[in-house]
């Protein structure tokens, strides 16, 4: 099962996630970065930083562009984050799981 499912050629919702690491809060931006599972990377794109929880969790959120959902498929997607000036991939040691599934027309 999926982290987050959407429609073919839907651009709401919006991915949102609550991010874990150490120093996180400290953030200065973030993207978003997704590929076909196995593949190379299909969407890239800044996130927002909707809320910082404390040192260690921020909550993100990315907004789909015109042409991100256009692809029936399975992706895997992860948040790079920029701290003091590094970047941070997360989450680690896994993926978030986005599927794309087949409209109706």
């Amino acid at each position: 099962m999926a982290d987050f499912t959407i429609k073919q050629g839907s651009r709401l919702p919006s991915i949102t996630q609550r991010l874990d690491a150490p120093s996180i809060g400290s953030a200065s931006a973030v993207a978003w970065h997704m590929r076909e599972h196995g593949g190379t990377a299909v969407v890239t794109g800044s996130a927002v930083i909707e809320a910082v929880l404390s040192a260690d969790a921020i909550r993100v959120r990315y907004d789909w562009g015109a042409s991100d959902t256009s692809a029936v498929a399975k992706y895997d997607g992860e948040w790079w984050a920029t701290v003091g000036g590094l970047t941070m991939k997360v989450p680690n040691g896994r993926y978030v799981t986005v599927e794309i599934l087949d409209d109706a027309s």
